[in-house]
């Protein structure tokens, strides 16, 4: 059990090892940072977004440069895993059992495994790639 300070307005950010198989720490937070203002299902969502791209994608992993490094061989791309990320905003003045501030609002997303997809499907992800790529273009600069 881990635990740490949080104040209100603070972003709680849990995610699976899917997510940072694909994506650094870094990105992360800008995309926190510039999603910011959003709702905690929307921040989680789009960092879904950016991290399923990625995870597909012929662009370094972190997941691929630490199996390098440890002497696997592993092309120099995404990682195909589940990717699940859970955001919580702290709010509120409720006191939790320690006294703290501590009531959330959360929102969760995720993808699973690849599995094949309809044609509705297709459509959504090139949106949703669209999307990520400006997004990715953002955070990346």
């Amino acid at each position: 059990v881990y635990t740490t300070p949080v104040q209100e307005g603070d972003l709680v950010i849990l995610m699976t090892d899917g997510v940072l198989d694909n994506l650094a720490t870094r990105y992360i937070r800008k995309a926190a940072e510039l999603l910011w203002d959003n709702e905690p299902q929307e921040i989680a969502q789009g960092i879904v977004n950016l991290a399923y791209a990625l995870s597909m994608s012929e662009a370094e992993s972190p997941f691929s440069v630490a199996a390098r490094a440890a002497g696997f061989h592993y092309p120099p791309h995404g990682k195909e895993d589940d990717i699940t990320v859970v955001v919580a905003r702290v709010e509120g003045a409720s006191a939790n059992r320690d006294g703290e501030e501590g009531q959330k609002e959360c929102g969760k997303s995720g993808r699973k495994k690849k599995k094949k997809a309809t044609a509705g499907e297709r459509s959504d992800k090139a949106i949703a790639r669209r999307r990520m790529d400006e997004l990715q273009r953002r955070i990346v600069r």
